[in-house]
């Protein structure tokens, strides 16, 4: 039902040069919340009409007995009234040329048939003026840069302005983020919950966050999306603009997902394939609100969390020797690397210990920073000015409250952090019930202070990986095989057409470069043996049928015949068992192909989710995928960079390059495959919803890939087996 806003519209939404507070009580809850908030964050109170009939005053301000009453233009609406009330508000509001609205009521699409009626009106309205609507089933937005605090329930008293955007799908998540937020002094440009997205939608409010240039992270809490290809685009445009997103998915499980369809009328998508997309697009993906506060924490703390080293591990410094082995077991469960310092470093260092050895990282300093401080200020700036790490911890001394002597401390070490000229920040060993002057005290030195050792150097870990990722933007880019465009256009037709024959399906893979295994269509037991001979010994027999497309299930293949006689037996069985298993199937002849040995049998394939659209899936085959469910997800189009990632994602990964003794498969034949066929369905996206390779076998290094078993289901018509 998303009404896609007008650019006029989403700017009277987000930089509203006038409101108006339809509803406005100083009584009510929500209107009163919406009043106060837009006082508090300094909204020019002589740009706020408020309106209700039955007052001629509100809040020392002139109000108003109907919108269109209101002197002169309109930018936005804030409509805090009962939903029944709420169309014909809509109505008087587009009969006077208001741009924006917010509605904050409940009850509309996500309750019952009374609000889908409703919510279908509003669309109508929103369709038939233009106006850009936020909502309703909100608790409504802030766009604090213009002070438009737009929330209508009461913000925490220390929510400041800062670097941080926040889309929520859900509002009430959204209000617990910003109260946690504010007291680690984080401040927002935008925080904004959709509702029920009748107008302006998710990737609406997340491009303005994109696109303003005071936001430097961007927090998202997903539910569903309806616009997969512009959120793709959206999330490459934040990376081009070097801005850190830090996402949440929900609807991950069976059960979620059902909640996400109860709750907002659109069906949830393979967690899988939302973790393959925020990969693909740099995105930092969190698994609760703890996880995505400490690297929001980070990512605002680090000037340019693009710009950390591009290599090197990390070093942490603490005060306690069990802490070093209870900090290297986290980086080691966590895949965080955590190397020694060099030779010089650490002999460096050691002159200033009174034992024969010392973890050199962590480094444990005892009582150093008390007993000698220039000594553990030298130990720091040397520790920091080693290669071998990228970014450094530190953990000190942190009770409940910061005393003189202890903040003395933080600002002497910090200096010499800062000497080393690198990034670093400073942990908590767990989630401590921090006074907010210590939040303050970290954010006037310019320092993150992260709490619990694994949320934080979990946070280090994914903030590192994004900065290598790098900023070259969407890596997706055409296959590597230059497909003709008028053979394109024919074989398009010929499947709109329904020519889904096996010779179309060879056709189609030959015109994107998909090399395929020695084969020949034969209709009867004589051509079988001679297209045998021709092929070469062994072979394999499979039933072609556009009935079929598992083979297998109904007897429809013969596998490793090693003679004329053989294949002259199984051509006989295999047709006789498939007439008896599915009589009712239509044969178009017998696949006569050449049996083939690889170094693996992999899956590729591309098929279309309800909200992601098209997606492509790799993994090795048999068990791998079937039980262990080791498959990688990507979204087209797809870059060779973004191929490998894909191959070298698999937990399997290793039984491609020759792990215990295997030889090495082809890898850089497998990720033109996925290139091409990214294009591939990408191209025929009208025409086919599913192609699979099952297998695909991966040859040695140097010799390519073959596709060995090719399964195609075309848009509305079923499944086309392709050999």
């Amino acid at each position: 039902m998303h009404i896609a806003p007008n650019p006029d519209g989403m700017s009277a939404l987000l930089k509203p040069r006038n409101i108006a507070l339809i509803g406005a009580s100083e009584r009510a809850p929500h209107a009163a919340a919406l009043m106060r908030n837009l006082f508090r964050f300094g909204f020019p109170k002589n740009r706020i009409y408020p309106v209700n009939p039955r007052y001629e005053q509100l809040f020392d301000l002139p109000c108003y007995p109907s919108v269109g009453a209101v002197p002169g233009d309109v930018d936005l609406a804030v409509i805090a009234i009962p939903r029944d009330g709420t169309v014909q508000v809509m109505e008087e509001c587009a009969a006077k040329g208001v741009r924006a609205a917010l509605t904050v009521a409940t009850g509309f699409g996500e309750f019952d048939e009374t609000g889908r009626g409703y919510q279908a009106e509003l669309a109508r309205i929103v369709r038939e003026s233009g106006m850009a609507l936020a909502g309703p089933n909100t608790l409504g937005y802030l766009a604090l840069e213009c002070g438009a605090a737009l929330w209508s329930s009461p913000l925490p008293e220390r929510l400041t302005t800062g670097p941080v955007s926040a889309v929520f799908s859900s509002a009430g998540l959204l209000n617990l983020f910003l109260n946690t937020a504010a007291d680690r002094c984080l401040g927002f440009r935008y925080a904004i919950a959709p509702g029920n997205q009748v107008g302006a939608g998710f990737t609406d409010y997340l491009r303005a966050a994109v696109d303003d240039d005071g936001t430097r992270v961007i927090v998202a809490v997903i539910e569903s999306m309806s616009r997969p290809e512009e959120m793709a685009e959206l999330l490459d445009r934040a990376r081009e603009r070097e801005k850190a997103v830090v996402a949440l998915r929900l609807g991950r499980s069976q059960k979620g997902g059902r909640a996400v369809t109860s709750h907002s009328g659109n069906m949830a998508t393979s967690g899988a394939v939302w973790d393959g997309l925020f990969r693909q697009k740099g995105v930092i993906p969190v698994d609760n609100l703890d996880q995505m506060l400490e690297v929001t924490a980070l990512a605002v703390g680090t000037p340019e969390p693009y710009g950390l080293p591009g290599s090197g591990g990390v070093g942490i410094v603490t005060i306690s020797g069990g802490d070093c082995s209870f900090l290297a077991d986290i980086c080691e469960r966590n895949d965080l690397d955590l190397p020694e310092p060099s030779g010089a470093t650490y002999e460096a260092l050691r002159r200033y210990f009174d034992k024969e050895s010392f973890n050199g990282n962590p480094l444990d300093i005892e009582e150093l920073h008390w007993a000698n401080r220039f000594g553990y200020l030298e130990c720091l700036e040397t520790f920091m000015r080693d290669d071998s790490f990228a970014v450094v911890c530190c953990r000190l001394n942190l009770p409940k409250r910061p005393s003189d002597r202890l903040m003395e401390l933080y600002r002497e070490s910090t200096a010499a952090l800062r000497r080393g000229g690198k990034p670093f920040l400073f942990l908590s060993r767990a989630s401590e019930q921090l006074d907010r002057s210590w939040f303050e005290f970290f954010n006037e030195l310019g320092v993150p202070l992260l709490l619990e050792y694994e949320k934080s150097l979990c946070a280090v870990r994914d903030v590192l990986a994004l900065s290598r990722q790098g900023t070259a933007g969407p890596s997706g880019g055409p296959a590597l095989t230059v497909v003709d465009p008028a053979e394109t256009e024919a074989l398009r037709l010929l499947m709109a057409g329904g020519d889904h024959s096996h010779a179309t399906v060879r056709r189609l893979l030959r015109a994107y470069g998909i090399p395929t295994a020695a084969e020949h269509l034969v209709r009867s037991r004589e051509e079988a043996v001679q297209a045998a001979a021709d092929t070469g010994f062994p072979v394999a027999l499979k039933v072609e049928s556009p009935d079929l497309p598992h083979k297998t299930e109904a007897g429809g293949v013969r596998l490793n015949l090693a003679s004329a006689e053989e294949v002259a037996q199984a051509y006989d069985r295999l047709l006789e068992e498939v007439g008896r298993k599915a009589p009712g199937a239509g044969i178009d002849g017998v696949l006569v192909q050449r049996m083939v040995e690889g170094v693996a049998e992999v899956i590729i394939g591309t098929s279309r989710t309800p909200d992601l659209g098209i997606c492509l899936a790799f993994g090795l085959g048999g068990i791998y995928t079937e039980v262990l469910k080791d498959v990688s997800f990507r979204l087209p189009p797809l870059g060779l960079p973004e191929a490998y990632d894909m191959i070298r994602e698999i937990r399997t990964y290793p039984l491609l390059t020759g792990a215990r003794g295997r030889p090495k498969a082809d890898v850089a034949a497998l990720a033109e495959v996925l290139v091409a066929l990214s294009r591939l369905a990408l191209d025929f996206r009208e025409e086919v919803d599913e192609i699979e390779f099952n297998p695909l076998m991966a040859l040695p290094e140097g010799q390519g890939v073959l596709a060995v078993d090719t399964l195609i289901r075309r848009a509305a018509h079923g499944p086309t087996p392709g050999g």
